[in-house]
Order: structure tokens, then sequence, then C-alpha cells
């Protein structure tokens, strides 16, 4: 069993000397500290890759066409449950 090296909890896999917890938190402070680099870096990659995140988000979009109306209508009746409860908060 491996353990991480920062608060030697058992760690979920093996290619990494950190758990899950503590990979997230420096992840999320690495992205803090070096917000313009990670924007950059980002917005290149984009640049870089633009007809093929086009094409995944069109691919993605087709597949999951019908999983995003199911969203949209639970949202709905969710909006039309609270409105007809508190009619004086929703404007019309």
């Amino acid at each position: 069993m491996k353990l991480c090296i920062k608060c030697n909890n058992e760690k979920d896999g093996i290619h990494n000397s950190y758990c899950k917890a503590c990979n997230n938190k420096q992840s999320a402070e690495y992205k803090q500290n070096n917000k313009e680099k990670v924007l950059e870096r980002n917005k290149e990659y984009y640049q870089n890759n633009k007809e093929q995140i086009k094409e995944y988000y069109k691919e993605y979009y087709q597949d999951n066409k019908e999983a995003r109306w199911e969203i949209r209508a639970k949202l709905s009746a969710i909006a039309c449950q609270f409105s007809s409860a508190m009619p004086g908060l929703v404007a019309s």
C-alpha cells in the first residue's frame, strides 16, 4: 500500500506522490497563484486546437440532446412549483 507524502493517508493511484485530496489542494493553490500563466496556457491551447474542440462540443451536443431536454424540463417544473408556492416573489 502506497502512502501520500504529505498527509500519510493511503493514495488512490500509483503515478502520483499525493493522495487525491492533497493533489486537488496543491492544484488549486497553483492555479490561484499562477492565474495569468494558466489562462494564457488555456488560451494558447484553444487557439491551437479550435477545430477539434468545436467538433467535440458539436458531437457532445448531438449525443446529449435528449438529456439536456430532460434537465431543462425538470428545471422548468421546479420553477413552476416555486412560482405557484410564492407568487409574490416571482415577477410575471
